[in-house]
């Protein structure tokens, strides 16, 4: 009975809402925006232009670029990779290719967060034996990249390489 008079009421309210708006004398004074048109050209370093309708183009740069590489061997559950770019500029994307070897065939799970907070991957699957990409991640010109791997057995060690780029 409780729910019945509960959702009576709010159709009620939500009925009546619409013809309880009141307009003020200010809303009058509102002029529209005019909307402007923009072309962006893109390649495979990011936006490289952007144009607005009459041809000019705008004077900011919305490009960005990072790229670096580590390698060293891992033991423990946790272990950790610190990637220290070389360049980092902007804001965009980013890849990583990650390459293991190790005498142990299994699968480690891997976090990759930056030292701006972003977390770009968790519990990610990476093999103790070959390569693993990932693509379509962010970057904001960060210091480090953190790659945090869990799951490794005890005294097993793996041989990793890791380059970061976009």
């Amino acid at each position: 009975m409780k729910k019945l008079i509960v959702s009576s009421l709010l159709s009620a309210l939500m009925f009546l809402m619409p013809f309880n708006m009141t307009a003020f004398a200010e809303d009058s004074k509102m002029t529209p925006s005019v909307a402007t048109a923009y072309t962006m050209e893109c390649t495979s370093e990011g936006v490289v232009s952007v144009t607005d309708t009459n041809g000019v183009c705008s004077p900011f740069s919305i490009t960005s670029t990072i790229s670096g590489y580590t390698q060293q061997t891992i033991t423990g559950d946790p272990a950790g990779v610190v990637v220290y770019p070389t360049v980092a500029s902007g804001a965009g994307g980013m890849g990583v290719t990650i390459e293991c070897s190790s005498d142990w065939n299994g699968a480690m799970a891997m976090d990759l967060t930056d030292s701006n907070g972003n977390v770009n991957v968790r519990e990610v699957r990476v093999v103790s034996n070959g390569t693993s990409t990932l693509s379509d991640m962010y970057h904001d010109s960060p210091e480090c990249v953190i790659l945090t791997f869990r799951r490794i057995p005890p005294g097993v060690s793996v041989f990793v390489k890791v380059w970061i780029y976009g």
